[in-house]
């Protein structure tokens, strides 16, 4: 049986463009990787258009395969103070739709 794994990168806030790549090749994917930069577009660059860090953060949360996202370079602890948005640190692990609401991974 095959899986389907969709990869993302870069996001940096933009939920228009994690809009565009769901309709265009996240779309059936069995889970999602998202290799970091979710949130935030660092210090050196200026916002996208589509910029919406919390509405970003409520798209990836509301996705209904799992999503595993590692931590950028671009991602830092206060990403998840506001959102339930939930970043791995360390090791990957992978997530079920819901989990990042449970006061366990917080």
């Amino acid at each position: 049986m095959a899986v389907k794994i969709g990869l993302i990168a870069d996001t940096h806030g933009n939920l228009e463009g994690w809009q565009q790549a769901n309709e265009i090749v996240l779309g059936g994917a069995d889970i999602i990787v998202h290799c970091g930069d979710v949130l935030y577009h660092g210090p050196k660059f200026s916002p996208v258009a589509g910029y919406d860090p919390a509405g970003l953060a409520e798209a990836i949360n509301q996705t209904p395969v799992p999503v595993l996202i590692a931590r950028g370079n671009a991602d830092s602890d206060v990403d998840q103070l506001g959102c339930t948005l939930w970043i791995c640190t360390y090791s990957p692990l992978s997530l079920k739709p819901g989990d990042v609401d449970q006061p366990s991974l917080r």
